[in-house]
């Protein structure tokens, strides 16, 4: 199993910490699971933009939310989808977009930044 986790607005080192948390957590625990962080350029565009223009951070969450359902749909392995803050909001996005993944697990949500779009999505049971 793979979890993957999207981070947020600001994450701009190699890994942000709660990926490197899951890692550290995976191995204290003997978790069978492969930890991976979906990177995305938060600086792509104008990030002052970005903050002051809801309309811009929509259209930029949707194209980032596009990428990640394709990296998604090319898995084969079971996944459990992990996001932050603005990345929260993009794993959101593509759960809208394709609410039927086969191999989704489990989602795990982290400070979303627009929680209201949880009420509109349907998931399978």
């Amino acid at each position: 199993m793979k979890l993957i986790h999207v981070h947020g607005f600001s994450e701009l080192g190699q890994e942000s910490l709660i990926t490197n948390q899951y890692r550290k957590f995976a191995k204290e625990l003997h978790w069978d699971l492969e930890i991976q962080e979906f990177k995305w350029n938060t600086l792509e565009g104008n990030p002052t933009k970005l903050v002051a223009n809801f309309h811009e951070s929509e259209r930029r969450i949707k194209e980032v939310a596009v990428r990640l359902v394709e990296a998604i749909a090319v898995e084969k392995e079971e996944v459990i989808l992990s996001g932050h803050s603005l990345g929260g909001a993009i794993l959101l996005e593509a759960l809208e977009l394709h609410p039927n993944f086969s191999k989704l697990h489990s989602v795990i949500l982290l400070g979303v930044a627009y929680p209201q779009k949880i009420h509109s999505l349907k998931f399978k049971t």
